[in-house]
């Protein structure tokens, strides 16, 4: 199993396009726009970095939504971790949030 933080849509180019390699979906989707949105300390699995990670199987992972159900929980992931606290495991919302909103800064 691999770890892949992202959007269904980028999964699909990774995965059925080959559009791009993991690792670059990867960083696009996490210190990219952290970056971009001038966000410090986000988008990067390092000390001192806050840190909200899912994990799921990059094979099988899918979304199920559509418009008449918008809130059907994606396939294939296995955990959802927020400041170090498992808020989601095996589709299974678990209660409270650990995460803080944020706030994009402006970006010279």
């Amino acid at each position: 199993m691999k770890t892949i933080v992202g959007s269904s849509s980028t999964v699909r180019l990774v995965r059925t396009r080959g559009a791009l390699g993991a690792a670059e979906a990867i960083r696009r989707m996490t210190s990219l726009a952290a970056d971009t949105f001038g966000i410090a300390g986000r988008g990067r699995i390092a000390a001192g970095c806050a840190a909200a990670l899912v994990l799921f199987d990059q094979h099988k992972v899918a979304d199920q939504l559509d418009y008449r159900d918008p809130v059907r929980a994606p396939l294939a992931i296995r955990m959802v971790l927020q400041a170090g606290r498992i808020v989601c495991e095996e589709g299974r919302y678990l209660g409270g949030r650990a995460g803080t909103r944020l706030t994009p800064m402006a970006v010279a």
